[in-house]
């Protein structure tokens, strides 16, 4: 059995796979894993319960998993506890067969990866090029770079196999292929300088964030944000204008990205600052937790003294 009671959703995903790989080792064909209920979580929502059930079903954890149910109790805590029944015999070799097949599969999304990353500097030296030597290149290096993003993250879902090492590798080839290139386009007054400036302020941010939550862990743990979703997606979508106005010559496209580029600089300084804000936020809440005065004694303090001023003051006068 083991116990998830008080651990972040990051911890307890590392125990429940330490301990199913542990349980498959020892030859167990059935474990406990108490989730609890969520009482002390926000809205009382169980999340770890939530969370358990898709690392059951998919990945490492999932492939030595038979099945899994909340476990029944006389006391009526079924919805805190789970069983899991762990794979052994013929489930072992269809198992192997689908690590083997999943395990090419993540190969060839982490090969797409690779190939943004490859392709960065390219689209960055064929946007800096004059348009008469560049002509449609620009816009195919982007297209491939885009096709490789969609084609990594539909494998990876589709095969359960994204993971924190994954996201990390795949945000940082999208900062690597678009950040580059805004750089280049602002210095040739295509784009203005507040839009790299912002993109990349937020996503410093973002893995500042991600290096935070991980740190007990010694990873990165990325967690978005729906402002910080959309300036990606707008990132990406201004990127391929820019080499657009490229390929057609447009100086017309070229007045329209400018004027759009304000924008998504706008909501990738928004991602920006409700990133900061909760970083803020967390780092206040952990210095009151570790030993600073409380504000009941502070204000206390500040009375008293006022308190003793006045009586001076009194007995000056």
């Amino acid at each position: 059995m083991i116990d998830l009671h008080g651990m972040s959703a990051a911890t307890a995903r590392v125990e429940v796979e330490r301990f199913i790989m542990d349980a498959l080792a020892a030859g167990h064909r059935e474990v406990l894993i108490v989730h609890g209920r969520g009482r002390n979580s926000k809205d009382n929502v169980p999340i770890l319960k939530e969370r358990l059930k898709s690392w059951l079903a998919r990945g490492r954890i999932g492939r030595g998993i038979l099945a899994f149910t909340s476990a029944a109790s006389r006391r009526r805590r079924d919805a805190a506890r789970s069983t899991c029944c762990c794979g052994a015999g013929a489930g072992r070799r269809s198992a192997s067969r689908s690590s083997r097949g999943e395990a090419g599969m993540k190969h060839a999304a982490d090969v797409c990866t690779a190939l943004r990353v490859l392709l960065a500097p390219v689209l960055a030296w064929q946007l800096a090029l004059p348009r008469g030597r560049a002509g449609w290149l620009p816009l195919v290096v982007y297209l491939l770079a885009a096709a490789t993003d969609y084609v990594d993250g539909v494998v990876a879902r589709a095969t359960g196999s994204a993971s924190r090492q994954g996201r990390v590798f795949d945000h940082g080839a999208d900062a690597l292929l678009l950040f580059p290139a805004f750089v280049v386009l602002a210095m040739q007054q295509r784009l203005p300088f507040v839009l790299p400036l912002a993109a990349v302020t937020a996503f410093t941010l973002y893995v500042v964030d991600g290096w935070r939550r991980g740190g007990s862990l010694g990873t990165i743990e990325l967690t978005g944000s729906r402002s910080g979703a959309v300036g990606g997606v707008l990132n990406y979508g201004i990127a391929g204008a820019a080499a657009a106005a490229v390929a057609l010559d447009s100086s017309a496209l070229d007045r329209v990205v400018y004027a759009a580029a304000f924008a998504i600089a706008a909501v990738n300084a928004m991602a920006a600052l409700e990133r900061l804000v909760q970083l803020s936020r967390q780092l206040a809440g952990r210095s009151w937790q570790k030993g600073s005065p409380s504000i009941a004694f502070i204000t206390m303090k500040v009375t008293c003294a006022v308190r003793l001023n006045a009586s001076r003051f009194a007995s000056g006068a």
